[in-house]
């Protein structure tokens, strides 16, 4: 049985280029800033860029069924997370769309699981999150 959630090897397939682009980490970053209740740190979350990966391969306009976004989050989530759906899905004069996409699920990583790492655990585990 592997140790921890690095040790585990997901479906590949589901994410051909794991190296996140260039605005992911910037983005994430003020996103974490951007609520109090999420700590900095989440901004350079190496596991939050795993999950955002294998969820939509870092595409903002991934739909599968009525999930959307980069981490393929449903409407109930993303207005339970305080994000409009517009901004979500159509970003804003102020942000872009992977910022409203990245805050809603930093906001819901905090409260289903507590963490981003025990989230990829997740991932990992059911192949959802």
């Amino acid at each position: 049985m592997p140790d921890s959630p690095d040790d585990l090897v997901p479906d590949t397939t589901r994410c051909s280029d794991t190296t996140p682009p260039s605005w992911f980490y910037p983005r994430l970053t003020n996103a974490a800033k951007a609520d109090s209740a999420i700590p900095d740190g989440w901004g350079t979350s190496h596991d939050m860029a795993r999950i955002v990966c294998f969820e939509s391969s870092y595409r903002v306009h991934a739909e599968n069924g009525s999930y959307y976004g980069l981490g393929q989050l449903s409407k109930a989530n993303i207005s339970a997370a305080n994000v409009s759906w517009d901004h979500y899905w159509n970003g804003s004069a102020s942000h872009a769309i992977a910022y409203f996409q990245l805050l809603a699920a930093l906001r819901y990583c905090k409260e289903r699981y507590g963490s981003p790492a025990e989230a990829w655990a997740h991932e990992v585990k059911y192949g959802w999150w």
